[in-house]
């Protein structure tokens, strides 16, 4: 009986999910198309809602002294109803390079060039991102399909467990109720 009483706590430890050492960061704002072209050809001319996740810390590559990059960072644009993923590089410069980011498309293509405040602490080697409402306008000369006025925001992004954790979750609650309340039989002696 015991040897059942300990395969079923070890089942159920295995079985709690494991949460990520890494955080979610959602980066948004607003941006305005002047004139509608590639990949945007789905929008009119207009408002541009815009956001991107990003992992925290970030895992990119150090460009020093300028900037650090982000490969293959999906972009969300929307206009109304209308919603555009794009596949991109997200490049963040330091105040010493004019802050602000870069959004490249694969064919290189600048959709969002802004300068203004830098996103991130520390340095492009070992950067962390940085929360709250910043002010970011159009690199002068360099702007991109998309021209940005105003400010962008740096937000947690809350996690919710998808169902197979929060299965697993129960799972391994139910087994570890289901443990507490084996009880070993005892043999009584007849009399």
């Amino acid at each position: 009986m015991r040897l059942s009483q300990r395969v079923i706590l070890v089942c159920a430890i295995l079985m709690m999910p494991v949460s990520s050492a890494f955080a979610q960061l959602r980066l948004s704002g607003n941006g305005t198309l002047d004139e509608v072209q590639s990949p945007f050809t789905a929008f009119s001319v207009g408002a541009v809602q815009f956001e991107f996740l990003l992992p925290q810390p970030p895992n990119g590559e150090a460009l020093p002294p300028a900037a650090f990059l982000l490969v293959g960072i999906t972009g969300r644009f929307s206009q109304g109803s209308t919603q555009l993923p794009l596949l991109g590089d997200l490049l963040f410069y330091t105040s010493e390079f004019d802050g602000g980011f870069v959004f490249e498309s694969p064919a290189g293509f600048a959709l969002l060039n802004t300068t203004g405040a830098q996103l991130f602490t520390r340095s492009v080697n070992n950067p962390v991102f940085r929360t709250g409402r910043f002010a970011i306008t159009d690199l002068p000369g360099a702007a991109g399909v998309i021209a940005v006025n105003g400010n962008v925001v740096i937000s947690a992004v809350s996690t919710v467990p998808e169902p197979a954790s929060a299965g697993l979750a129960i799972t391994g609650a139910l087994l570890l109720m289901a443990c507490r309340r084996c009880r070993p039989t005892v043999a009584r002696a007849g009399v």
